[in-house]
């Protein structure tokens, strides 16, 4: 408990993991998290054009260019908070996307 891990991709994406926190990193083709449940916050560098880094949660979908944000998640929501930059959300319910800019939740 209070415990938390830094990862990075290889190109200096940094993912810090919170206490309890279920998630998977791949970078297979383009750069992905899996978050199934728990809370991480992202520090992207500028991702390929056409390869935005992807988050899935049971709830919604994320694409992230460059940018630093926190998403929280379980298997009923998914609360996403930016601090820097813009973040695509799209919600897998009715396929609903909206642009998450700095500041916002």
């Amino acid at each position: 408990e209070g415990a938390s891990a830094l990862l990075r991709f290889t190109d200096g994406t940094q993912v810090t993991l919170g206490s309890g926190t279920q998630a998977s990193l791949s970078e297979e083709g383009q750069r992905r998290v899996r978050l199934d449940a728990g809370t991480i916050t992202l520090r992207v560098v500028p991702q390929p054009s056409g390869k935005p880094l992807l988050v899935h949660t049971p709830t919604a979908s994320i694409e992230v260019q460059g940018t630093m944000f926190s998403v929280s998640a379980n298997s009923e929501q998914t609360t996403l908070r930016v601090q820097e930059g813009s973040v695509l959300l799209s919600r897998l319910a009715d396929d609903t996307s909206v642009a998450v800019p700095a500041q916002h939740a």
